[in-house]
């Protein structure tokens, strides 16, 4: 008897064991909070400005890595994962491009990150009372505002992508892929709700943000009289920031971080280090890299919580007459002939959008000159239209 209730009690331990070394497995998280219990109507505000911190974190990366692409910025050290940017050789394989965080430089998910928490809290913004959330209106443009600037920036990053959506009963969705101009479509549809929706709520700084985002999308559809009537309704003077912090890496200047006084990681290129315009205030740091790379260092974004000019409206004299335009910038595609790279995550174009080739050409035959813009580097081109993440990557 006795040596049975030992080996029953036996069993037990080892199941117990079993159990425990089972459990010692499923460690939770400490750093992550599960997102259901949060997306409250009490926390509507805050849910929106995690969309936005995500849109601002992905659009900063994006800036860096246009810069690689366009020469604006040059790859100073390791790891060698950076260096297919410089090169415009970017493949299927490369993780830094296709998975990576927006604080590792990742482009694709970080955006698509963004775009999905905009579609997100919106769909539970729709599905509140505005008793429930004061000033939902408000928060419901906001929301589809980002959403817009999303799909722009993908729209002129990548040739196709898959956009997944939100069921009614608020499953996501995964339709086929689909090409640039479907994206910018959808882009355009975004910032018409959310100027509708904002001109019913009231916050003007969300119409004028939308109508920078819509004429931008426009003219990457080529369609600048549609551009020329959403510029010509953005209001004088206005500027629309994508905000940055020194509370935390996620937070930082992206530009900020990969080259400044405190980063060795890029230096400038050639074409701006040789343009002597004090639109783009540079200095050399009197060393190289541990690459052999002279560093040059930026000054435009002196702090890791240096803002980045997103959208605005600036007036400039042209042909005798003084008009209003709004600048545009294509937010990563280079200023060489169009070629698509097809990636796990989707296709990435490392050019420019049809048409730009001539336009490209007709600008940028010369030096920078006053009244062509706005210390613009390399690459840049003025049309009726919309200012972009790296309308001003270094340049004032």
């Amino acid at each position: 008897m006795r040596y049975s209730t030992i080996l029953v009690l036996g069993f037990l331990a080892a199941a117990a064991g079993c159990d425990l070394f089972n459990n010692a497995l499923e460690v939770q998280n400490p750093s992550n909070i599960p997102a259901s219990g949060l997306e409250t109507p009490g926390n509507a505000q805050l849910l929106v400005n995690g969309a936005v911190a995500d849109f601002e974190c992905a659009a900063g990366a994006y800036v860096v890595m246009g810069g690689l692409i366009t020469d604006e910025l040059r790859a100073a050290t390791q790891p060698a994962d950076r260096f297919p940017y410089d090169r415009r050789t970017m493949a299927s394989s490369d993780r830094r491009y296709a998975v990576n965080t927006c604080i590792g430089l990742g482009v694709y998910t970080p955006l698509q990150t963004a775009r999905f928490s905009a579609l997100n809290v919106l769909s539970l913004l729709q599905s509140w009372t505005d008793a429930q959330v004061p000033g939902r209106e408000s928060l419901i443009a906001t929301a589809q505002a980002y959403e817009g600037y999303s799909l722009v920036l993908l729209g002129e990053g990548f040739c196709t992508m898959v956009v997944s959506t939100l069921d009614a009963n608020r499953e996501r969705v995964y339709g086929g892929e689909i090409s640039r101009d479907s994206v910018l479509k959808l882009a355009v549809a975004a910032f018409g709700d959310a100027i509708t929706t904002a001109q019913a709520a009231g916050p003007a700084d969300i119409v004028n943000m939308a109508l920078v985002g819509r004429a931008r999308a426009h003219i990457d559809l080529g369609q600048p009289a549609l551009a020329a009537a959403d510029a010509q309704q953005v209001a004088p003077g206005y500027v629309k920031y994508a905000t940055a912090s020194d509370i935390n890496s996620r937070r930082y200047n992206r530009v900020w971080q990969e080259n400044s006084a405190t980063s060795t990681l890029t230096s400038l290129g050639v074409p701006y280090i040789n343009m002597t315009d004090p639109r783009v205030p540079l200095s050399f740091r009197g060393d190289s890299s541990v690459t052999k790379v002279p560093l040059y260092q930026q000054l435009k974004y002196p702090q890791s919580s240096s803002p980045i000019r997103l959208a605005s409206r600036m007036t400039w004299s042209a042909s005798r007459s003084r008009r209003s335009f709004l600048l545009l910038r294509p937010s990563g595609p280079s200023a060489r002939p169009t070629r698509a790279r097809s990636t796990s995550r989707g296709v990435l174009c490392t050019g420019l959008l049809p048409g730009q080739e001539e336009r490209h050409a007709s600008l940028n035959s010369g030096p920078i000159r006053p009244g062509r813009g706005e210390g613009q580097l390399p690459g840049a081109f003025w049309v009726i239209a919309a200012g972009g993440p790296t309308t001003s990557r270094l340049a004032r």
